[in-house]
């Protein structure tokens, strides 16, 4: 895209018999994008109002942000001025394709408007001209159609925006609508409202009630707050779903939603401590590293499995993996607990107690950290039995 966009300037350049006399000054560009990117951005939220969807917020700027404005919606400045978003979205399937449009071309069309009227305003201003000539490049790299991963999942431009919702199924823009959904239980969530999140979540399942992306995060939800019956009933029917791609009306899945199904499964197998599931959490968990070798929770899942289906030498390799790449205080007390019960069932009730402090540092309310320390009684040996750790 660099390449993109340096090609786009020199041609633009040319158009406009810009000459390298080192008149243009490139502290400009300090006020050019913050600029650019906020008309472009207000484009996006004006629209969506226009059509009638909600703005749940406007990011502009990319890395480190501080929130400027919370109200009905958040206004979100980050350090770097390359980028933003705007979040808007709706329940709503009447017309949905078109306001989709109208919503993705409104940024574009700001670059485009601001790239014709900046030389109308004085032909002879260079700085006007180079203005207009950095919100071309912005445009054109825009329009390019294509993704990029974020912290937050793929972000599209808005080239790839209008390609996918003109090509995209009527299945798919209805679970563009139970993301939005999502999107607002997540914050209604944030907010501790869980009366709001339980009409949100009903209202986006009567109208798509087969909804893969409202399952997995009402599945997700219910695994945090332990409610492992049911979590575990939402991803067996996923999983199942994923593996009958032809039923009618449920659209495609890709390796990351059915790598995500399989870890989930497996999760609430092994939390629901039956033996009756391991053999479900060892198929489920083999499935899922698999699909997402990489992922440090889905190694973090299969080392469980592999530690409770009398595997622990296999099991503490794998979770030391997963443990040197995991970041988040939480996911790592999970599996420093699990790491704990891997070496109490090698009898190293040393290193097992070690993984229990671990945890019990990373995250005091692990969900883990009881049935970690249980284990560890139950097999170490009291008084004169104790054994001697070897390794």
């Amino acid at each position: 895209m660099d390449l993109v966009v340096a090609v786009a300037f020199v041609v633009i350049a040319t158009r406009f018999n810009l000459q390298p006399t080192g008149s243009f000054d490139p502290w400009l560009l300090l006020v050019f994008f913050p600029l650019i990117v906020f008309v472009h951005e207000a484009g996006h939220a004006v629209a969506a109002l226009l059509v009638g969807h909600r703005v749940l917020e406007v990011k502009i700027g990319a890395g480190p942000s501080v929130t400027a404005w919370q109200g009905r919606w958040r206004l979100v400045l980050g350090l770097f001025p390359l980028g933003g978003h705007v979040m808007a979205g709706s329940s709503d399937p009447s017309s949905y394709r078109a306001k989709r449009l109208a919503i993705t071309a409104a940024g574009p069309a700001m670059n485009a408007l601001m790239f014709a009227v900046a030389p109308l305003i004085d032909a002879s201003s260079t700085t006007l001209r180079d203005f207009a000539i950095v919100n071309a490049c912005v445009l054109i790299s825009n329009l390019f159609p294509y993704s990029v991963r974020t912290p937050y999942g793929p972000q599209r431009t808005d080239g790839l925006g209008l390609v996918r919702t003109v090509s995209d199924s009527e299945w798919q823009l209805a679970e563009e609508r139970s993301g939005f959904a999502v999107a607002r239980a997540v914050l209604a969530d944030q907010r501790g409202d869980r009366e709001e999140v339980r009409r949100i979540t009903d209202e986006a399942g009567a109208m798509n009630p087969r909804s893969v992306v409202l399952r997995t995060w009402l599945g997700y939800r219910a695994i945090r707050d332990q409610g492992y019956v049911s979590a575990r009933t939402i991803f067996r029917e996923l999983v199942d779903e994923d593996r009958t791609l032809s039923v009618a009306g449920l659209g495609q899945r890709d390796d990351v939603s059915r790598g995500i199904h399989l870890n989930n499964l497996a999760w609430c197998d092994l939390m629901l401590d039956d033996p009756a599931l391991i053999e479900e959490a060892l198929s489920s968990s083999a499935g899922a590293i698999d699909l997402l070798p990489g992922h440090p929770a889905i190694r973090g899942t299969r080392a469980f499995a592999l530690i409770l289906g009398g595997r622990p030498r296999e099991g503490i390799d794998l979770g030391h993996a997963a443990y040197a790449r995991t970041k988040e205080a939480p996911t790592k007390a999970l599996q420093a607990c699990v790491l704990s019960i891997g070496y109490a069932r090698r009898w190293r009730f040393g290193q097992a107690a070690r993984w229990i402090e671990l945890a019990r540092r990373a995250d005091p309310s692990c969900s883990l950290l009881d049935r970690a320390s249980g284990e560890l009684e139950t097999l170490r040996p009291r008084g004169d039995g104790a054994v001697a750790e070897s390794g």
